[in-house]
């Protein structure tokens, strides 16, 4: 399965309109809902700083908006996923399959904020 899939467009084939009530609302609920503090030893451990976390979260949001506004699609964790390895690269250090995978399942297990 491709990382990214176009969406398709809506049934006239034009661009919806600020006119059109959309049919779906979505809610990002990452920091407003669910905390993210539960990533953290994943960053610490990885780059040796936990404001990491808030560097690779920024990322995750900047490209979870180029990607919807370019009409693609992407789950939030294969985005997750890129940035980790991004941040990896600009800061020299290898990010192998364990890191990724134990992203993925922090991200699964992300808590509700209290």
């Amino acid at each position: 399965m491709p990382l990214l899939r176009r969406q398709p467009r809506p049934e006239n084939n034009k661009p919806m309109s600020y006119d059109q009530t959309p049919k779906v609302l979505v809610f990002d609920v990452n920091e407003t809902l669910l905390g993210i503090d539960s990533l953290e030893p994943l960053f610490s451990r990885l780059f040796g700083d936990r404001h990491m976390l808030r560097e690779w979260f920024a990322q995750l949001v900047l490209y979870s908006q180029a990607v919807t506004l370019a009409g693609l699609y992407a789950t939030y964790t294969q985005i997750g996923v890129g940035a980790l390895f991004m941040l990896g690269e600009i800061h020299n250090v290898a990010v192998g399959d364990p890191d990724v995978e134990e992203l993925k399942s922090r991200i699964r297990d992300l808590p509700a904020h209290s």
